[in-house]
């Protein structure tokens, strides 16, 4: 699968389309159809979700870079959005992650994270 990933990278440069360095430093994972929610979006699941799945951690592409652990989404089913390395916007910020959160007659809501 990472040499597929690579030949597809190795191509975009060769046809002179703009790679995103943060394309090349994402970890393998499930295909583009997968979304995150948009900030702020009110996301509410009929049940609680799956545990979390167990996550690769490559090695950060320098110290000051943060970990942003993978989570849940609800998309008419649960959908895994995986982990991801990331710059905070100011040196001392902390990522919280996202959270689902019961409320009554059994929903869920997702608490979304943000730096802090």
């Amino acid at each position: 699968m990472a040499a597929h990933r690579f030949r597809f990278l190795a191509l975009l440069m060769f046809l002179g389309l703009g790679v995103d360095e943060s394309m090349a430093q994402m970890p393998p994972g499930p295909g583009p159809y997968v979304q995150a929610p948009p900030p702020g979006a009110v996301i509410i699941a009929p049940a609680a979700p799956p545990p979390p799945q167990a996550e690769v951690i490559i090695a950060a592409p320098s110290p000051a870079y943060a970990w942003l652990p993978g989570y849940w989404n609800w998309q008419n089913r649960w959908v895994w959005i995986p982990g991801r390395w990331a710059l905070p916007p100011r040196p001392g910020m902390v990522w919280e992650g996202h959270r689902w959160v019961m409320h009554p007659g059994n929903r869920w809501q997702m608490h979304h994270g943000g730096w802090r």
